[in-house]
């Protein structure tokens, strides 16, 4: 199935050295059998401030690296995350038919017969993590809001 008008995969893509993303808004990033960022960080070798934002995005609302390092010139460096919600409407995990967890019809798009393969949806949003941070030196988060993260089969961890 095509993606449908309005969905995109990267709210906003920083590959950069000493940049910002400041006072906005990143809504509603999904694209149908992708996996999608609110924001998305390459391998940024000067400071890099997120502050006072609201990100929602299907895969992870800020997400940083995907390559290997040795190739890309190393990991992200000299971070910044202050006073950012990081999440998604809560309505993405109901309507998205790759989480199997849509309740039947009328309230959902799930299965009639309760076999999770059965799904009624149209959507197959990647429903992920809200924060996804492969690696990195000097990276400072505070006053950071995660909500709505992981997913049925997939929980949310931290390990470091």
């Amino acid at each position: 199935m095509p993606p449908v008008a309005g969905d995109d995969s990267r709210g906003v893509q920083m590959n950069c050295a000493n940049c910002f993303l400041e006072f906005s808004a990143v809504l509603k990033v999904h694209w149908w059998g992708q996996e999608c960022h609110a924001v998305s960080l390459g391998f940024g070798q000067g400071a890099t401030l997120i502050a006072e934002d609201w990100l929602e995005g299907a895969g992870a609302a800020l997400f940083t690296g995907g390559a290997d390092i040795q190739i890309r010139g190393g990991p992200q460096a000299d971070l910044e995350v202050g006073n950012t919600y990081l999440g998604r409407d809560l309505r993405w995990r109901l309507l998205s038919a790759s989480n199997g967890t849509s309740p039947s019809p009328p309230f959902g798009s799930g299965p009639r017969d309760g076999v999770s393969a059965h799904d009624t949806s149209s959507f197959a949003w990647s429903v992920k993590t809200v924060l996804e941070l492969k690696e990195c030196n000097r990276c400072w988060f505070h006053g950071v809001i995660l909500e709505m993260d992981g997913q049925k089969d997939n929980p949310a961890t931290c390990s470091h």
